[in-house]
């Protein structure tokens, strides 16, 4: 099995992911809460550690989590643990929908074929940003240059491009080593949930992140935070 650790903040999208995580092929979601505060998260949160122990609970540790708690294990332990030689570290705030059951299988792939690269992402769309969210034009400038050179990824769309922790395969034992990576596109882009937050409808559970965010782990949610003060 290949483990995803999902990060948890105060919303109920990483449950969602926890679920698609499920019907990969290879794929064990592990729940990574960084001190969530929200009351019907932190009781989802214990639920789910009733049905699965791979549930980790501790302070605020941002994107980093995975590593900072040690949840990155050795190779022999991690290879005793888990009998594969990757890894995936993601925030919650991914959306899978539509992503192929075999994306954790062609990213260790894209790793196998490209030894010099530390990690391999899946890409974010682009094309169907809403046009209510403020920030949309400013997201797509900045977004494009990811998209502007291909890698030589045998029988996929891919591309060099930074990324931080939206969905990235790491062999295992690696500690965080950067931005460096191939996005793997065509099919297997994904979805950045708070690009089509609508500000005048946000959901309570997301209302409660912005109330509560840590602005250091997060720059998309703070503007939309600082857009819709109240």
């Amino acid at each position: 099995m290949i483990p995803v650790f999902i990060t948890v903040r105060d919303q109920v999208s990483p449950f969602q992911m926890f679920e698609q995580v499920l019907e990969l092929t290879d794929g064990l979601p592990v729940l990574v809460d960084n001190a969530s505060t929200h009351p019907p998260v932190v009781d989802a949160l214990r639920e789910y550690r009733e049905q699965y122990p791979h549930v980790s609970f501790g302070p605020n540790q941002g994107n980093l989590v995975a590593w900072n708690r040690d949840l990155v294990l050795p190779i022999d332990e991690h290879m005793e643990k888990y009998g594969s030689p990757y890894f995936a570290v993601t925030d919650g705030d991914i959306d899978l929908t539509g992503v192929p059951v075999d994306a954790l299988v062609e990213m260790s792939r894209v790793l196998d074929q490209f030894p010099e690269i530390p990690k391999v992402s899946l890409a974010i769309t682009i094309s169907d940003i809403p046009d209510f969210n403020p920030d949309r034009d400013r997201i797509i400038d900045h977004e494009l240059k990811f998209w502007s050179h291909r890698a030589p990824v045998i029988d996929h769309e891919a591309y060099y491009a930074p990324s931080d922790t939206h969905f990235s395969m790491y062999r295992a034992a690696s500690g965080w080593i950067g931005y460096d990576s191939i996005r793997l596109a065509g099919p297997f882009t994904a979805r950045h949930i708070p690009w089509y937050w609508n500000p005048q409808e946000l959901a309570e559970d997301v209302r409660w992140y912005l109330d509560h965010l840590d602005p250091t782990w997060s720059t998309w949610a703070t503007r939309i935070r600082d857009a819709t003060a109240h």
